[in-house]
C-alpha cells in the first residue's frame, strides 16, 4: 500500500520506491529505503505526513508518500 494511505500510529517496512535516481539517493541517504522501519507520527494539511525514521521526525509531501510502498507492521490507535 502506499504510504499515503497509512494511519497515524502505523508502523511500516519500506517495500519500494518509484522515483528517480536522483531522488532514490536522497531518500536513501535519508534512511528511507527497502527494509527501513519508520513511523506515521502525524498529519498534517494538504496530505502531508510526519514521520519518524532513525529517531529523526520528516514531514513528506502526499505526491511523495504516494510513491513510495509499504507493508504494515503494527498500528497503535491513536486518542
Amino acid at each position: 500500500m502506499p504510504l499515503s494511505m497509512c494511519k497515524v500510529g502505523s508502523r511500516v517496512i519500506v517495500k519500494d520506491l518509484f522515483f528517480e535516481m536522483d531522488y532514490l539517493n536522497r531518500f536513501y541517504s535519508l534512511g528511507i529505503y527497502p527494509g527501513a522501519d519508520l513511523e506515521v507520527m502525524a498529519t498534517q494539511n494538504a496530505g502531508r505526513l510526519m514521520i519518524r525514521i532513525k529517531g529523526m521526525n520528516l514531514v513528506l509531501g502526499e505526491e511523495i508518500t504516494g510513491n513510495i510502498r509499504v507493508d504494515l507492521v503494527e498500528y497503535k490507535r491513536t486518542a
